[in-house]
């Protein structure tokens, strides 16, 4: 198996899988076409949690699964050079998260590369640290001059990492870690300190309320990441001001 090339037929592999195989093929040797010198995979479903299973089968190889991300991860392994292995994970959720609020925002495109390469490493999910990267109906000034992700663009995101069998979850800020809003002119009756949001307000919980519906129907997760972290400052600034 020193071919560097695998192709797989669309009609005797598993439905789940061909949106994946045909990710993977974006950027490696992998195709729905035979090739010369390429090599046959064919994939097989197990009931099996946490499977993950290759094995040489004369001209072919065949990996057995038991979930999209388990077969992402044989034909991770496939790409890199092993011939034979047999895997188990006792864990039914694998993720990472990736920080796309620090300096330039990570482009669309390059997110996918990611995705890729953590599908063929077996990952099944991937959270996205949001503060305020990205856009909100009616609010211009959220996310402005940021690099902003569009509606449309967060759903192109969650789309592809769902065909790579990886759940896409949003990790959102509702306390603090709010500066870069709550400076704007708009926000400022949300604003407790600097960077925390005003407790006890009904501004505020309007406010999250949008957000959360936001990504209640953008991605398809039904879990939302709700950060509330570094709030030390909570209730110094203006808080106090208006409620003692």
């Amino acid at each position: 198996m020193n071919a560097q090339s695998f192709f797989w037929i669309k009609n005797n592999t598993p439905l789940e899988l061909h949106a994946m195989l045909n990710a993977a093929g974006e950027e490696y040797p992998v195709s729905e076409a035979i090739e010369d010198g390429g090599v046959h995979v064919k994939f097989i479903h197990l009931n099996a949690p946490g499977i993950s299973r290759i094995y040489s089968n004369g001209n072919s190889v065949t990996v057995e699964y038991s979930s999209v991300s388990c077969a992402a991860r044989g034909l991770g392994n496939l790409l890199s050079g092993i011939k034979l292995s047999e895997e188990k994970t006792e864990f039914s959720s694998i993720g990472i998260m990736l920080d796309c609020s620090r300096n330039a925002v990570m482009k669309v495109e390059y997110l996918k590369k990611w995705f890729r390469r953590l599908a063929l490493m077996g990952y099944n999910q991937v959270l996205l640290y949001l503060e305020d990267i990205y856009t909100l109906p009616d609010e211009p000034f959220f996310g402005y001059m940021r690099g902003a992700y569009t509606e449309d663009e967060l759903k192109d995101i969650d789309t592809y990492a769902a065909s790579l069998g990886l759940e896409a979850i949003a990790c959102i800020q509702t306390l603090g870690h709010m500066a870069q809003t709550l400076h704007r002119a708009p926000y400022h009756k949300l604003k407790d300190t600097g960077s925390v949001m005003l407790v006890d307000s009904e501004d505020t919980y309007k406010f999250i309320d949008k957000i959360i519906e936001f990504w209640s129907r953008v991605f398809s997760s039904r879990r939302i990441h709700i950060g509330m972290d570094e709030a030390g400052d909570l209730g110094r600034g203006r808080f106090i001001r208006i409620f003692f």
